[in-house]
């Protein structure tokens, strides 16, 4: 493990405003700690520092990429690529190359789809991948900084989604920093995922020119082509990866009953399968809502028993859902709820209807579990959610059977809703 990121642990950390750039500032070093005052010393003896200190202190280079090592299209960049993967970003931080000359942002990312290239070297679904990116900024002292950035790169931000394609370094690079970059020059080969567009990382070349505001459904629609190989030979028993279709059984939810509801899932994940295996399996972190519900105003409950069902069975719902908590970064999956149509489903989707998660639960008012031991009309309870920004409202439906239909189909009704709001 290099100096550096053994050094992370323990250094101070700091956000330079507005480039949203991470830098790893060397605390007060003590004599007894060889370790941090050896790389503290490399610091100030690197290229780096001196091209800084020439510089009045604060260096900012701009560097280009070259032209050489670009793709003209998808095509070329997706076979010069050991990996793609739809990525969720969870934290960044710059420190200085083993060389000494430059500086690397290391992004750390947790796996949501595994395109290509996954099973090869151990990132399936839900695992951590990382990878390196030739820009940040350090600070070698309080007087001395340096910020490195690469001419028509935007970096990458914490929290936000992206398909990457990725391969080992080669060369002195890879020799000297071991690890994954963005396979054009370090910095082609990212495409950030929001609300089913697609923004280019890297601009000002061919692929920027096609994808630019492009939807999600057309990048991963081009994508697919050149994987589905590779998928169907990688995939076996995973078939979140190859997309199973959508399930048969009436008493399940399906894709038709969310579209009927105004809603849709994300084209790079189609079917409730896919979404089960995301929620349940794939994420190695979640955010929990606590949630009280005043279902029935009105309805007392003075000895805490809960009201007889049969006397409220018909009574219609209210829609008062209040958020009271919320706690972020917990561990484990979301998970996804039992497996058929309960009396509550809760959805959380983004500001343009998008489905980011799906969990179906028994009535969280049933005393005991069971509606025939009574029925609390105002509860509190838990919802958990995955860590994702763009999950902007919450929604809870409850099953309703359609009339005339043979076998039975179901619709969502809709109960109420809350507003989930930004950190």
């Amino acid at each position: 493990m290099r100096q550096c990121q053994r050094l992370r642990a323990v250094c101070a950390r700091f956000v330079i405003a507005g480039a949203g750039l991470v830098a790893c500032l060397p605390p007060v070093f003590s004599q007894q700690d060889d370790l941090l005052n050896g790389e503290h010393e490399r610091m100030l003896n690197s290229p780096l520092y001196q091209r800084a200190r020439s510089a009045g202190g604060s260096l900012a280079e701009v560097h280009e990429a070259n032209p050489a090592r670009l793709y003209a299209d998808l095509a070329s960049l997706y076979k010069a690529s050991d990996a793609v993967l739809l990525v969720h970003i969870d934290r960044s931080g710059s420190e200085l190359s083993t060389s000494g000359s430059d500086v690397l942002t290391e992004y750390t990312a947790t796996v949501v789809i595994d395109f290509y290239g996954g099973p090869a070297w151990g990132a399936n679904g839900g695992a951590t991948v990382r990878f390196f990116i030739p820009t940040g900024m350090i600070a070698f002292d309080q007087n001395t900084r340096a910020a490195v950035s690469v001419h028509n790169f935007l970096p990458l931000a914490d929290g936000k989604r992206y398909l990457v394609f990725l391969r080992s370094a080669t060369g002195d690079a890879g020799r000297l920093d071991p690890g994954f970059r963005l396979t054009g020059d370090g910095v082609q080969g990212a495409f950030e995922v929001t609300d089913e567009k697609v923004a280019p990382n890297f601009h000002g070349d061919a692929l920027w020119q096609k994808y630019k505001g492009a939807s999600v459904a057309t990048l991963v629609g081009d994508v697919r082509p050149f994987t589905s190989a590779a998928i169907d030979a990688a995939a076996a028993g995973r078939p979140y990866v190859v997309g199973k279709p959508d399930f048969d059984d009436y008493r399940d939810i399906r894709v038709r009953y969310l579209q009927e509801a105004g809603l849709h899932l994300p084209s790079y994940m189609p079917t409730i399968w896919q979404l089960r295996q995301y929620l349940g399996e794939r994420l190695a972190t979640h955010q929990q809502l606590t949630v009280t519900w005043d279902s029935l105003p009105g309805v007392s409950d003075p000895d805490g028993w809960g009201a007889p069902y049969h006397t409220v069975r018909n009574l219609p719902l209210s829609p008062d859902f209040v958020l009271v908590d919320r706690k972020h970064n917990l561990p484990g999956a979301p998970g996804y709820g039992q497996p058929n149509l309960g009396f509550l489903i809760q959805v959380g989707i983004t500001s343009s209807s998008e489905v980011r998660s799906l969990t179906i639960r028994f009535d969280p008012r049933e005393r005991n579990g069971e509606a025939s031991c009574g029925i609390h009309p105002k509860v509190t309870f838990d919802v958990r959610l995955p860590d994702d920004p763009e999950i902007k409202t919450l929604i809870f439906f409850k099953p309703v059977a359609k009339v005339g239909y043979s076998p039975p189909e179901a619709a969502l009704e809709k109960i109420g809703a809350i507003s989930i709001p930004a950190d």
